[in-house]
């Protein structure tokens, strides 16, 4: 449902991520503001630019995100660790999605590990301390 909310921003191009992508799995109280997404493939976002909606140019796989009824949105491990690589100190709402989607993850603080470690390395070492604080 929270995704389909979204179809009128997002549409079927964009892949909602951070903590829209939080909000959509149920761990945030808003979808954000601006709205968090990223192209599909790398694309290069429109030129146009829109006040409710940041587009980023993440590197998704197709592993990375899901496709609900015509949208799409990061995985709960990909948004986990999006959310604990986020370049600015992690806010009280981004801490709690984080909390909330480490209780859900079947593999525990060890799977969570490893997907950061397969990851970039850009923000690996914050992200690991936020993991481990957690």
């Amino acid at each position: 449902m929270r995704l389909s909310a979204l179809a009128p921003w997002l549409g079927e191009q964009y892949v909602a991520i951070g903590m829209t992508a939080a909000w959509v799995w149920g761990v945030g109280r808003e979808p954000g503001d601006p709205l968090q997404c990223s192209t599909i493939g790398r694309k290069r976002p429109p030129l146009r630019a829109s006040a409710e909606v940041s587009v980023h140019e993440r590197s998704l796989a197709e592993e990375d995100f899901v496709r609900v009824g015509r949208g799409c949105v990061t995985t709960q491990t990909r948004t986990l660790c999006d959310l604990l690589r986020s370049p600015s100190p992690l806010t009280v709402a981004m801490r709690v999605a984080c909390r909330l989607l480490l209780l859900r993850h079947s593999g525990g603080r060890s799977e969570v590990q490893s997907a950061l470690d397969a990851g970039a390395r850009r923000y690996r070492r914050i992200a690991t301390a936020r993991l481990s604080a957690l």
